[in-house]
């Protein structure tokens, strides 16, 4: 290791305010995002400057940012919003011209990938982990609205004004809080229905264009499992025989977000909130849908890299999950010399990436099989329950499920509380069996937060350290009227 990485190593050592979020994930699309957040740091000075990933052999890896520096970029970006008039619509802009070059750049490399040896698909392969890369560039700014415990940032501004004996005070705050835009995952539901109100004579062509277009939609961060053809069409069908789907039904799917809109337009005029506040929750609304399509870049990145890997493991011989420990800026470098022992050697020890004010640092090896990482992952013991934000409100005991990724899906059993650091749409099919959920991260306007007032299901959201804190199995009780959730 050399003096610049022991000395940052050292840097971070010496903080123990760290917000974790931990996921099972394959190393290069998580290496792709570092990348993104590098690119961040060296673009915005004024914000995060220190985040930490810990990627261990069993596949998780785990992400910390020091909390005091969220907490001030937070504020950072929040007093722009209010005193720059086009700020936000700046930083809104360059995530719609990285997005839209991303998706250009997937089309291209799509349209190519099969026609080429794989010497070319890497060059091409790493020109598009560079565009997608730009997308994260804006949408990890983000991840400062992130919360955890008892706190939530957007309660706090809503707090200020909403007086606390409002009738039905939580509904309103939902209503408030509420994204406008339609989730790339209720899109494709939307699509889908389509589907089913046009004459069977036009199915085959419509689910080839639909396939096209949302193959990737159920992809993890860990698995790449395109949906076929005739998967959908199942699913068509069994939308059919349900009787549910109407014109009127889609209408209302459609016509959501100018109902929110409206909602939240007479709430602005009957509780009397100030320009301020309606400016913070714009800016909300408008963070939650950047993250929801860099999610989507994320899953759509992955159906194209599983294909490259798999051939490249085939070509080389190196087991596909030690070729995806690859890092995206050194592709280029590793295709040409075929240095493998690297990844063989981070796929043995694991890897630490330090990233401190866009100067990135990798400790694997030896060097990271020695380092003491307890301070980082320490487990918390010193209380008898977690605080955490309370999503939609409901008193549960039942067992507890622990669920690390897509791999665990298997042991969930209907009637558990899912306890997750966070859900994606992959965890719905799990959210509708579960009794509650909990997750070690998010806000009021996350994902877990969002489906489970849908659904009705009592949810708690960043309750840090539940994954760790709680047994598996052991009955536990999610307390949503206190906050809290503790052992029965």
């Amino acid at each position: 290791m050399d003096g610049r990485t022991k000395k940052s190593f050292a840097e971070f050592s010496a903080h123990t305010d760290w917000y974790a979020k931990s996921y099972q994930v394959r190393a290069f699309p998580w290496q792709v995002q570092v990348w993104s957040i590098q690119k961040m740091m060296r673009t915005f000075p004024w914000s995060q400057r220190l985040g930490l990933t810990i990627a261990t052999p069993d596949g998780m890896h785990h992400w910390l940012w020091n909390i005091a520096d969220m907490v001030g970029t937070r504020q950072e970006f929040l007093q722009r919003v209010l005193e720059e008039e086009s700020f936000l619509n700046r930083f809104e802009s360059g995530f719609f011209e990285a997005w839209d070059a991303f998706v250009r750049a997937e089309q291209e490399y799509a349209l190519h990938q099969s026609r080429t040896n794989i010497s070319m698909r890497a060059e091409a392969l790493y020109h598009l982990c560079d565009i997608e890369s730009q997308v994260g560039l804006y949408g990890y700014v983000n991840d400062v609205f992130l919360t955890s415990g008892g706190a939530d940032w957007l309660l706090e501004w809503f707090d200020r004004e909403l007086p606390k004996d409002v009738p039905d005070r939580e509904q309103v705050i939902a209503d408030l809080a509420v994204p406008l835009q339609t989730s790339f995952v209720q899109q494709q539901q939307i699509d889908l229905m389509k589907i089913v109100l046009q004459p069977e004579s036009e199915w085959p062509r419509l689910l080839q264009q639909h396939a096209h277009n949302w193959a990737w939609v159920e992809n993890s961060y860990i698995e790449s499992e395109p949906i076929t053809v005739e998967q959908f069409e199942q699913r068509v069908r069994a939308l059919q025989e349900s009787g549910e789907v109407t014109a009127q039904h889609i209408q209302q799917f459609e016509m959501a977000p100018e109902a929110k809109a409206a909602r939240k337009k007479d709430l602005y005029a009957q509780f009397h909130l100030s320009q301020d506040l309606q400016k913070i929750i714009d800016c909300s609304d408008r963070i939650s849908h950047m993250t929801d399509m860099r999610k989507q870049g994320v899953l759509r990145m992955n159906a194209l890299l599983w294909p490259f890997f798999h051939d490249l493991s085939k070509e080389t011989g190196i087991p596909f999950h030690t070729v995806l420990w690859m890092m995206p800026q050194e592709l280029r470098q590793m295709m040409r010399d075929r240095s493998w022992h690297i990844l063989e050697e981070r796929a043995h020890s694991g890897a630490v990436t330090l990233l401190n004010a866009g100067e990135l640092s990798v400790i694997q090896g030896d060097e990271c099989i020695a380092l003491d990482l307890a301070p980082f992952l320490e487990e918390k013991k010193d209380a008898s329950f977690l605080k955490g934000q309370v999503a939609f409100k409901g008193v549960v005991t039942a067992p507890a499920r622990i669920i690390r990724g897509r791999n665990d899906f298997h042991l969930f059993k209907k009637g558990d509380i899912l306890i997750t650091s966070q859900t994606t749409p992959e965890f719905i099919p799990l959210m509708k069996q579960a009794a509650a959920v909990v997750t070690e991260q998010g806000g009021i306007t996350c994902h877990a937060a969002i489906v489970s007032r849908e659904l009705k299901i009592p949810c708690m959201i960043g309750c840090t350290s539940a994954m760790t804190f709680f047994h598996d199995g052991a009955p536990i009780v999610m307390d949503g009227e206190k906050g809290e959730v503790r052992y029965a």
